[in-house]
């Protein structure tokens, strides 16, 4: 899992509870991404996106993937090097990706990805929240506000997310 936040916390929870070994990577891990993508048999970004992880999954990131391993992407599009993801899979390296998100959102018809054995489209529907937990995080907020206190899940403008 590259981030561990809310989302890739979360995701992480859930891949245990069904019985699958998974460890989340972020900008503090001990080891290095190189080091991660290299022992997962699928990599799943749930990263922010910032200066720092804008296109972090390219043909480098994707020569250090494992032979055969899969690349999941819920976060955001820019995060993948998607003519990069392209060659990887049509090479064999990769044995293929399911993404949630894309650089251009919708797709075009004409778009490369759409062609690739291998390669899943989804319509970004990854992280469809109820609207029961939209209502419950505004009436947080508000009461934070009218407390004066911080809103809770807010951005670090400084961070990027």
């Amino acid at each position: 899992m590259l981030g561990t936040g809310a989302m890739g916390g979360t995701i992480i929870e859930w891949l245990g509870r069904v019985g699958l070994r998974a460890r989340g990577w972020n900008r503090h891990s001990a080891e290095t991404l190189d080091e991660t993508l290299a022992q997962s048999d699928v990599v799943v970004c749930a990263l922010p996106l910032t200066e720092a992880t804008e296109g972090i999954l390219d043909a480098r990131a994707f020569a250090c993937m494992a032979p055969d391993s899969y690349l999941v992407n819920v976060a955001r599009g820019a995060h993948v090097v998607e003519v990069d993801l392209i060659a990887a899979v049509r090479s064999g390296h990769l044995a293929g990706a399911a993404l949630d998100v894309q650089g251009r959102e919708p797709l075009p018809a004409d778009d490369p990805l759409w062609s690739v054995p291998g390669i899943t489209i989804t319509p970004h529907i990854a992280a469809q929240s109820s609207t029961e937990v939209i209502a419950a995080q505004f009436v947080a907020a508000l009461r934070a506000l009218r407390r004066g206190e911080p809103v809770p899940n807010a951005i670090d403008r400084t961070r990027g997310y």
